[in-house]
């Protein structure tokens, strides 16, 4: 490969994954990781993105946000949101591209569509729905398991508080960051198909399939591997950083 072409992969690399990480350090901002910190467990837990499949390495970034917050909610809902937005920006680029084209809707696209209506719905119309709900438990609490039922709405109306408050001001950033990691995206496998001369056609949602049931093409082969050696050395830059600013292992004082 051409090192002309590869530096220009690699900055579209660097965008793709800046855009990432500025999204899931927005969603964070309030816990104040030290920088240092936070970019080696990104860089680190995307690794593990890359090398397992079927995107099970997303659980490994919800155990190591809850370390790093020491809190559960917090690592957890933190990774959530982050997957939320993403998806958002992919359904809106993915849903105009295959009806232009006149063409069957993929069933990740829809799938993908159906979860983020769903989510949507679901946060719209939580508030009235913990409002009867607790309403009614409080008045019928003499009945059986509505004392459970009560903790359980006051720990899911505790979850939706928190997430309110994550995003509060801060979706329009949030789905733009997603929005310009897409686009990058789908212009770094549009050069490796150019660049390595495959015939195989540049299909954002045929790579959105590959990924969900590990498919293997050519070009899918080439862009994990490149992001897997990438985020390996960043890994390494990012330890070096933290421990040579004292953030790695060590919390700043507020």
């Amino acid at each position: 490969m051409n090192h002309l072409w590869l530096v220009a992969i690699g900055l579209l690399f660097l965008i793709v994954h800046g855009s990432k990480l500025s999204r899931l350090y927005l969603i964070l901002i309030d816990e104040k990781i030290p920088f240092g910190r936070f970019l080696f467990l990104y860089c680190l837990t995307t690794l593990v993105n890359l090398i397992v499949p079927f995107k099970l390495g997303e659980f490994f970034r919800i155990f190591v946000f809850c370390l790093a917050t020491k809190r559960i909610r917090t690592g957890f809902l933190s990774v959530l949101l982050d997957r939320f937005f993403d998806t958002v920006a992919l359904v809106l680029i993915l849903l105009p591209v295959e009806l232009l084209k006149k063409r069957e809707v993929a069933d990740s696209t829809l799938l993908l569509t159906v979860f983020v209506v769903v989510a949507v719905f679901a946060y719209v119309v939580f508030p009235s729905i913990y409002l009867y709900l607790n309403r009614y438990l409080i008045m019928n609490r003499q009945s059986k398991g509505a004392m459970g039922s009560l903790k359980l709405l006051e720990l899911m109306n505790a979850g939706y508080e928190y997430v309110k408050r994550l995003i509060h001001g801060r979706y329009a950033l949030l789905v733009i960051f997603s929005f310009v990691a897409w686009l990058f995206e789908c212009g770094i496998l549009f050069l490796f198909a150019k660049i390595m001369l495959l015939e195989e056609r540049v299909d954002i949602s045929g790579y959105i399939q590959s990924i969900v049931s590990a498919g293997h093409t050519p070009l899918m082969d080439r862009y994990v591997t490149f992001g897997i050696w990438f985020m390996a050395c960043a890994t390494v830059v990012t330890m070096i950083y933290g421990i040579v600013r004292r953030e790695l292992f060590f919390r700043k004082a507020k």
